[in-house]
């Protein structure tokens, strides 16, 4: 999700199908791909975290994020 305000809290999604098909629904945005079959025996796996993508400024930066709800569903 991009341009998110500060403090703001919002919901995402992220459901890989058997199928293939991976999509990605985040702060009213949606994203769709399908994988290629040769990934079907490959181990994945999801993180939850916050990863700043600002490579400028004071090395002492950093960023906080607060999950109110995780909910891991694996079928």
């Amino acid at each position: 999700a991009s341009n998110v305000p500060l403090e703001k809290s919002f919901t995402y999604v992220i459901n890989l199908n058997k199928a293939g098909l991976l999509s990605v629904y985040a702060a009213d945005s949606e994203w769709n791909e399908r994988i290629g079959a040769a990934w079907g025996d490959k181990p994945l796996y999801f993180k939850a975290g916050v990863y700043v993508q600002d490579n400028s400024g004071d090395s002492k930066e950093g960023a906080r994020v607060t999950f109110a709800k995780l909910d891991i569903d694996h079928e």
